[in-house]
């Protein structure tokens, strides 16, 4: 089924995970693509730089673990 009738169309993820690590690999990259999402993936991880790529790119989804929403948290910017 493509996004256009699904009612999926134009999502994109911001991925700031490794991509050798099998989540990060099969779950975002392989799963997102597939089915037709965008996926920004980021070299490694600078929070400035995920941030201001969040907006950027118009992220609707992030793929984030427990310490990058602390940060996010503890952050004035965020507010």
């Amino acid at each position: 089924m493509d996004q256009e009738h699904s009612g999926d169309m134009y999502r994109v993820f911001l991925c700031a995970l490794p991509m050798f690590h099998v989540f990060g690999l099969a779950v975002i990259a392989y799963g997102q693509l597939q089915k037709g999402n965008s996926l920004v993936s980021m070299s490694k991880f600078d929070f400035g730089m995920f941030l201001r790529n969040i907006d950027k790119y118009r992220a609707t989804h992030l793929w984030v673990v427990p310490p990058i929403v602390l940060a996010m948290a503890k952050q004035p910017v965020v507010n």
